[in-house]
């Protein structure tokens, strides 16, 4: 973990625009003067296609369940990448603090997030450039946070990568089109990979590098659903709803 440490120091983040997030209506929008971009997850979840497997995995356990599965494995995430955050800054994560918070078997797979994150940076070294930072592209009209900027072992440190961790059960194309589509506005990165935490291989994660072609038929996605997403939601921005901080009558 050496490699971690010695870049630490030298870790900056950008951030261009400020992110808002609207939780109550699970938007989620960047805003930059006096407009608006939605971010890269937001802008895939309205208008590219969620697939036949995760329709008929509702289908099977009804609209209600799905979606509380789906809060508990959202929640869970964010869990994990705000820890690695944490670990990548050095700080230390409690596994009782973890223990206390989920239940046995969430507790479980948040723990073998880590200890695959762990196993990962053991094999790769990762040297850090920066670390939950935005990107931001004005004639896209799209932004967005990428997990981690960084070199790694596997070239010699020669190129640079930009990671994004996924806790999901699976992977799915729409992860691979997000991840393209940073590639793409963020001009000096190389390289991309998903690094799939807590899955059922062996080594607890698997590393999975974008091919050069195979980042090519993502982007052409990506950029054609941003394009129906501008058709279909032109000039698109947060409610303007107003929450009281207390409420009472």
């Amino acid at each position: 973990m050496e490699a971690i440490k010695d870049v630490l120091g030298k870790t900056e983040t950008k951030k261009k625009v400020k992110q808002i997030n609207v939780r109550e209506f699970d938007e989620r929008f960047y805003e930059f003067g006096d407009e608006y971009a939605p971010s890269v997850t937001y802008m895939l979840g309205c208008v590219y296609p969620a697939g036949y497997g995760l329709a008929q995995w509702r289908g099977d356990v009804g609209n209600q369940r799905a979606d509380e599965i789906m809060e508990m494995a959202c929640e869970d995430g964010s869990y994990v990448h705000n820890a690695i955050e944490k670990i990548l800054k050095g700080q230390k994560i409690d596994g009782e603090e973890i223990s206390s918070r989920f239940k046995s078997k969430r507790a479980l797979k948040v723990k073998k997030c880590l200890k695959g994150f762990l196993d990962f940076c053991e094999k790769y070294q990762p040297k850090i450039e920066s670390m939950e930072y935005i990107v931001f592209d004005e004639d896209l009209k799209l932004a967005g946070t990428i997990d981690l900027k960084c070199r790694l072992n596997i070239d010699n440190y020669e190129g640079i990568w930009i990671l994004d961790w996924k806790t999901s059960k699976s992977i799915h194309p729409n992860n691979k089109v997000q991840l393209s589509l940073y590639k793409h506005i963020d001009k000096e990165v190389t390289n991309c990979g998903l690094v799939h935490l807590g899955n059922t291989t062996k080594a607890g994660y698997s590393f999975l590098p974008l091919k050069d072609e195979d980042n090519q038929k993502f982007l052409k996605q990506g950029l054609l659903a941003n394009k129906m997403f501008q058709t279909l939601y032109p000039n698109a921005k947060p409610s303007n709803t107003v929450f009281p901080k207390y409420f009472s009558l």
